[in-house]
C-alpha cells in the first residue's frame, strides 16, 4: 500500500505535472500519506512483537509507538522535500506555511487511521497471544 501511494505521487507529479495544475491535491495527498505511513508503522509493530525483535504487544504503547514514528516520518519527508527543492532543482515546498501544513495534515491522516484502528487493536490482543507475551 506505501510504495501504491508512493508511485500514484511520482505519477501524478511527473507525468500528469497535477501537483502544478491542481496546487489543491497536495492536501488530500499529504493526508493519505499519513495514513499510509501510520498504517506501515501499525504492521511494523505487530510484526516485530511477533518476531521477538520489540516487546510484548501493547495497546497503548502500539498506538504511541505508531503515533510518533508516523510524526518522526513526515518530518522527514518535509526534510527530503527541502533537500530536492535546495540541491536538485526541485519545486516541492512552498515556504514555511506549507511545509507546516504538509506536516500537520500527514499527522492528521496519521491520527485518522490510529483512530480507527484502536478498536482493532484492542481485540487483536485478546486474539494472538504470541504477540502479548503470552506465549
Amino acid at each position: 500500500m506505501p510504495i501504491a501511494v508512493f508511485c500514484l505521487h511520482v505519477v501524478m507529479s511527473r507525468v500528469f505535472d497535477a501537483y502544478r495544475v491542481f496546487p489543491g491535491i497536495d492536501i488530500p495527498m499529504h493526508f493519505l500519506g499519513g495514513m499510509v505511513i501510520a498504517f506501515f508503522f501499525h504492521r511494523a509493530s505487530i510484526n516485530g512483537s511477533r518476531l521477538k525483535l520489540l516487546g510484548a504487544f501493547h495497546p497503548f504503547t502500539h498506538v504511541l509507538l505508531v503515533f510518533f514514528a508516523t510524526c518522526a516520518a513526515t518530518v522527514f519527508w518535509e526534510f527530503a522535500e527541502f533537500i530536492n527543492d535546495r540541491y536538485f532543482g526541485g519545486h516541492s515546498q512552498g515556504g514555511l506555511f506549507d511545509t507546516m501544513k504538509d506536516m500537520l495534515v500527514g499527522i492528521l491522516g496519521g491520527i485518522m487511521l490510529i483512530i480507527g484502528m484502536i478498536p482493532r487493536v484492542a481485540r487483536f490482543t485478546s486474539k494472538d497471544p504470541e504477540i502479548a507475551g503470552r506465549s
